[in-house]
């Protein structure tokens, strides 16, 4: 099974499938502000037939039947963060009104925010004002960059608390899609 997916996942997959025997077609992340483009790049996954689309839900409308479609399936959850917290755990961040990232998004947080929606520190901070802070979930894959928090900080003025955390659950998702399927 091939693997479309969102370059937000990129480290997490590549630490996880260091030997990844299917072709990988990483997407920019971010695309999910821009429905219709990301449309366009999911619908040119014919040239990866039988393909796993990493993706959450609700990133694009359509996404579970394009994945039908082309003989492959898509992460269950919503959204990215679900591939990697339970119901459970997400709900406790919800409760202590924490906006939950990982490394992927510290590091793109420019494409999604800025070029994606064009949201300028105004609006980043009205957007992010329904929140107390943001939980950027550690890997332990590589250092969190404290540039970067600073900077995504400056950009958001909430406070971020780094907290550790699994890649068991996102594994598990990453073997349930790219499994043989029984007709194999």
């Amino acid at each position: 099974m091939n693997i479309v997916g969102c370059g937000i996942f990129r480290r997490e997959v590549e630490h996880l499938r260091a030997n990844l025997s299917p072709e990988v077609r990483w997407l920019s992340p971010g695309l999910h502000t821009d429905l219709e483009r990301l449309g366009q790049e999911l619908a040119g996954g014919e040239r990866l037939p039988d393909s796993a689309f990493l993706f959450g839900a609700a990133c694009h409308p359509d996404l579970p039947a394009l994945a039908a479609s082309r003989g492959g399936a898509s992460l269950p959850g919503k959204d990215c963060v679900a591939a990697f917290l339970s119901e459970e755990e997400r709900r406790a961040l919800e409760a202590r009104k924490a906006f939950v990232i990982t490394p992927g998004w510290l590091r793109h947080w420019r494409e999604i925010f800025q070029e994606g929606l064009h949201w300028d520190e105004v609006d980043a901070r009205q957007n992010f004002g329904f929140y107390d802070s943001i939980v950027l979930l550690d890997f332990g894959l590589e250092p969190i960059d404290d540039l970067q928090v600073l900077e995504f900080f400056e950009y958001t003025q909430k406070p971020i608390e780094v907290v550790p955390a699994s890649l068991d659950r996102f594994r598990d998702q990453i073997d349930n899609l790219t499994a043989p399927s029984p007709r194999d």
